[in-house]
């Protein structure tokens, strides 16, 4: 049976394309269900400007320096769906988010 951890979900089709930085945050890595001291990288929020300004969150591996508001673009986008204590949630990735210059 196909399970909802196996979906390959399309980014940009669920998401859009453009955004708007808010806020980044350290993202720390979990195991057992606790969460630890070890930093796996940064918990981004970020506005999707063609999905009404609804928000999610994109986790990358370096820190971001961008103004809050700045229209930006994401680099290789993975969404990924799974289930943690019978409910169903989303986690996002990518390798960068960056400023886009002539906005």
């Amino acid at each position: 049976m196909l399970k909802l951890n196996q979906l390959k979900i399309d980014p940009y089709l669920t998401v859009g394309d453009h955004f708007r930085f808010l806020e980044a945050k350290t993202a720390y890595v979990y195991e057992k269900g606790e969460v630890t001291s070890k930093v796996k990288g940064y918990r981004c929020k970020l506005a999707m400007v063609d999905r009404g300004y609804d928000t999610f969150y994109v986790t990358v591996p370096t820190t971001p320096e961008i103004p809050v508001d700045t229209p930006v673009r994401v680099t290789d986008l993975e969404i990924k769906a799974f289930i943690i204590d019978g409910k169903p949630r989303i986690s996002a990735k990518a390798t960068a988010i960056e400023p886009i210059k002539d906005a």
